[in-house]
């Protein structure tokens, strides 16, 4: 009776040991199945972030080159220079005019030009614009161009915040006005 009492126990026992161990195998298929949909999830959010920041980067490279071909549009001789008064970005125009290379970021303005730029008073002004926040209008001012020539120029320069940088810069245009001097002057002759 004992031995038939202990082998109906063991039975008893072995059963509900595979039933436990059946659920175990369930709980473990469950969450394998469980952690497979999630890596599934989180690689579909991965992709979709990457996605989108592929496709933001992409935006931003086409605005900066969008930008960038707008700056060598535009005629008027452009140059965007540091708080050390380096160079940052020029347009084409500039380049043209100074004979500037199309790696001069970080030469001084006044190294550029063969020393167009070398005026003190204008170099202080520009200095003021960046440091003091002031704003340069209509400064004349009689620069040698790359081809020699000494041509008359108004100055122009604003403080400007880059959106890539902590650090402002100074935006200055140089408009050539040596024509309209030149009328100016034979007309108070011819007057």
């Amino acid at each position: 009776d004992i031995v038939t009492a202990e082998r109906a126990l063991l039975a008893a026992r072995q059963e509900r040991a595979e039933r436990v161990a059946a659920r175990a195998r369930t709980a473990s298929w469950v969450a394998m199945a469980t952690q497979l949909l999630l890596l599934g999830a989180l690689l579909s959010y991965i992709t979709r972030q990457v996605g989108q920041r592929l496709q933001a980067e992409g935006n931003a490279a086409r605005a900066s080159a969008r930008a960038s071909v707008v700056l060598d549009t535009v005629r008027e001789p452009i140059v965007a220079v540091d708080g050390g008064l380096r160079i940052v970005i020029h347009n084409a125009a500039f380049a043209e005019l100074f004979g500037v290379e199309d790696n001069a970021r970080g030469t001084l303005l006044a190294d550029v030009g063969g020393g167009a730029w070398r005026d003190e008073r204008m170099l202080r002004r520009l200095a003021d614009v960046l440091s003091r926040g002031r704003e340069l209008w209509d400064l004349e001012q009689v620069l040698r161009t790359a081809d020699g020539v000494e041509r008359t120029m108004m100055i122009n320069a604003r403080r400007m915040e880059l959106p890539d940088s902590d650090d402002a810069v100074a935006l200055v245009t140089a408009s050539d006005i040596s024509v309209q001097k030149a009328s100016d002057r034979q007309i108070r002759e011819l007057n």
